[in-house]
This record gives structure tokens, C-alpha cells and sequence, in this order.
């Protein structure tokens, strides 16, 4: 079955709400649900609706539309507490030995894309893939971030008020409020990705998950910002439980600061300059001003991983002893035209600043249009050459995660 195939297949059967969906003659995907412990992070109420924005979605619109984005806390957004996540894997036996936890990119809503790298991960390594979502990501975040005619209304609003601003779109409005709102929303919603996971596998080692059998090998398939998170995994270790793991950075890997966010399918403009400027000029300050903040950043392990991965300089020494020590279990795939994760920024991360570290990136080069955010499109003319690519770049993630 062609790349295309597969993809339409998947995308129609696929949904989060019966228990078991046989996927093909040989994979079955089983839904879990999962309860997380939730952010630390409180903030600021962010206020009502303003008029013009309720006048802009026309008198048919409430103002509880809008809710989820300005008038909760983020504690209180249940689908991000409580959610469910699956795994695909063989349907025999009914527990596996061995996991490959996959992670998503920034602003993703929707599984589609990702479904049949998993099914090509299972069935080419023979273990079971995890697809789980970041905090208010895909299934963890409300359905409003997702209706059309609300976020496009928000999208235009955004635009009246700010007429600099670029690569706004419907798709990346919700997120881009959100950051700019407050861009420290980026750090607490990856902490509490990084305590869900940790809780994840420790439950997956201690025989606590269906799925899995106990003290299962545990593996990654990251793609972008995922790459982020599991590098801050990685390089943390927490209660040593990634020590044997491996890791596949496909289409990420650079520090921060070296990647380019901007774009209708990520964030616009506006986000991404209050982000870099929260992360990257007025990092200093904004600990002074949050003590709670300044904590987990400068008295955690984690603080110190996440540090290390915002520039080249920041915490260098401290990453490239931590990427040195994990080269043999990293491989890096990087596509030659990704304008958001260039690939010679992924060399410079993950080979250091004296390309002194042994961790192989592979630089691919596609023979048909592509963009970051859609490295394999699902157009017809195009399927050849999608399924010649895709097959070698999986097979090189098959290969080295089995």
C-alpha cells in the first residue's frame, strides 16, 4: 500500500473514542486514557473578550465561545488534565516487550500526518508505537481552538490590531494568543509534558499499563518541537529511566534560538518575537519577577537541561558533555529545505561547536516539493517519489530503533 494509500486508510477508520480499532491484517490500535497531574503554572485571569473582537463574530456569538481562551486558567482546561492517547502495535501477543513513544510538532491538531510512520515504526521493528500528545496539543486542547469560523474571526483581529503582523492564519491563531498573552505558558506546558512522560514510563516499567509488559525497552520517534522535548528528556535522565533508551530526531535537534517558528501552520509573527523575547533577551528579568519561575529554572535538573537547549551559548559546556555521552544513542534525519529546522543548525546543536560530537545527522534531500510542517504530502501527483522518500527515511529510523 502506497504512502497515500495507507495515509487515507488510517485517516478515515482513525478515532480516539472506541476501545480497539483494527488498523490493517497485522496492527491494532488501542485507546488509553490518561489523567495528568496538570501545570504548575496559575497566571493572570486573561479578562473577557474584547467588544470588537464579539462584534467582528457577528451577533449570533457568545461571549462563553470564548472562554477556553479568555476567560480560564489554564488548570482549568479539562481536555488538557484528561485525554486519551493510543498505541499501535501487533495484535498478538496482546502485551509487547517494547515501546517507541512517538512526539508532535508545535500547534498540532490533528493525528492525520503522523499514522503512517507509526505503522510503518510497528511494523518494521516489530514493537508497539505510543503516539502521545504535548500539553494543549491535538486531542488535549478545546475543540473551539480548532472551529473555523472563531479562529479565522480571531485571526482577523489579530490583524486589525497588529498590521505588521505575518503569517497569521485560523490555523495558528488560538496558539499565537496564547503565547504572546504569555509567553511563559511555553516552559510550564513543557514541564508538565515532561512530568506526564516520566509518569508514562514509569508506569510502562512497573507493569502498570496494559500494553506493555514489565521493565519494556522504551524508545523515541520525536519530530520537531518534539525533538525539543526529548532532547530535554534525554539530557535530564530522570530516576535514570531513559538511560537505555534511543532516540530519533527526525526534521529538529537545534538549540531555541536556532529554529524558525514562524509560519501559518505554527505561529505568526507576533508570537514568535514575544517568545524569543521572553526566552532569549528578558530571560534574566522574568526570573527576578516570578520566584516560582526562577526556581524550576535555576535549582532543577530539568531548569538546567532546558537552559542548556535555548543557545549555543547558554549552558554549552553542559549540553555537549550530555550530547557527547548520548551519541550512541541518537540519530538525527534532517530534510535539506527546512526553512523552520535548517539542517545545518542541526549539525551545529548536535555535533557541537567543534563538531566534536558523534551523533550522525543524515541530510536528506527529497526529490518533490515539501515544506517542514508536511514532509511527506499526501498530493497524487507526487506519490512515487512519497513513497521512495518516505520508505527510506523510515527504514532508517526502523533500523536503528530495533
Amino acid at each position: 500500500m502506497s504512502h497515500l494509500s495507507l495515509h487515507n486508510h488510517l485517516k478515515e477508520i482513525f478515532s480516539l473514542e472506541p476501545r480497539e480499532i483494527d488498523l490493517t491484517s497485522d496492527l491494532i490500535l488501542r485507546n488509553y486514557d490518561f489523567h495528568s497531574s496538570g501545570t504548575k503554572w496559575i497566571g493572570q485571569k486573561p479578562g473577557a473578550p474584547p467588544d470588537d473582537l464579539l462584534k467582528r463574530l457577528g451577533p449570533e456569538a457568545q461571549a462563553s465561545q470564548l472562554a477556553d481562551l479568555f476567560d480560564k486558567l489554564d488548570p482549568q482546561i479539562d481536555e488538557n488534565l484528561n485525554f486519551r492517547y493510543f498505541v499501535i502495535g501487533p495484535k498478538d501477543p496482546p502485551k509487547s516487550s517494547q515501546a517507541i513513544i512517538l512526539l508532535h510538532g508545535l500547534n498540532e491538531r490533528f493525528w492525520d500526518k503522523y499514522l503512517p510512520m507509526a505503522v510503518y515504526l510497528a511494523r518494521n521493528t516489530k514493537k508497539s508505537v505510543l503516539l502521545f500528545p504535548t500539553s494543549f496539543h491535538m486531542n488535549r486542547s478545546p475543540a473551539l481552538w480548532t472551529e473555523a469560523k472563531l479562529m479565522r474571526s480571531l485571526s482577523q483581529w489579530r490583524k486589525s490590531l497588529y498590521p505588521d503582523l505575518e503569517e497569521g492564519s485560523l490555523s495558528n491563531a488560538a496558539i499565537s494568543f496564547r503565547l504572546q498573552k504569555d509567553p511563559a505558558r511555553f516552559f510550564w506546558s513543557g514541564l508538565q509534558m515532561f512530568e506526564d512522560l516520566v509518569a508514562l514510563v514509569k508506569a510502562i516499567i512497573a507493569g502498570q499499563h496494559p500494553a506493555f509488559a514489565p521493565n519494556s525497552s522504551i524508545d523515541f520517534f520525536t519530530y520537531s518541537i518534539g525533538t525539543f522535548i526529548s532532547e530535554i528528556v534525554f539530557m535530564t535522565n530522570p530516576e535514570n529511566l531513559f538511560s537505555k533508551s534511543r532516540l530519533v530526531l527526525f526534521c529538529g535537534g537545534p538549540v531555541f534560538s536556532r529554529m524558525k517558528a514562524t509560519s501559518k501552520f505554527i505561529i505568526d509573527s507576533l508570537a514568535n518575537h514575544s517568545l524569543s523575547t521572553f526566552l532569549l533577551t528578558d530571560l534574566k528579568a522574568n526570573r527576578q519577577n516570578d520566584p516560582h519561575l526562577d526556581f524550576h529554572l535555576g535549582q532543577t535538573p530539568l531548569g538546567q537541561s532546558f537552559l542548556a537547549m535555548l543557545d549555543l551559548d547558554s549552558g554549552q559546556d553542559y549540553r555537549e558533555e550530555r550530547l557527547k555521552a548520548l551519541s550512541s544513542r541518537i540519530l538525527a534525519l534532517a530534510l535539506e529545505k527546512d526553512s523552520v529546522v535548517p539542517a545545518a543548525e542541526v549539525l551545529r546543536t548536535l555535533q557541537g561547536a567543534r563538531s566534536q560530537i558523534d551523533i550522525p545527522v543524515s541530510l536528506i534531500k527529497p526529490s518533490y516539493p515539501y515544506r517542514h510542517e508536511d514532509p511527506f504530502p499526501t498530493l497524487a501527483k507526487y506519490e512515487s517519489q512519497v513513497d521512495e522518500w518516505f520508505d527510506r527515511i523510515m527504514s532508517q529510523a526502523s533500523e536503528f530503533l530495533r
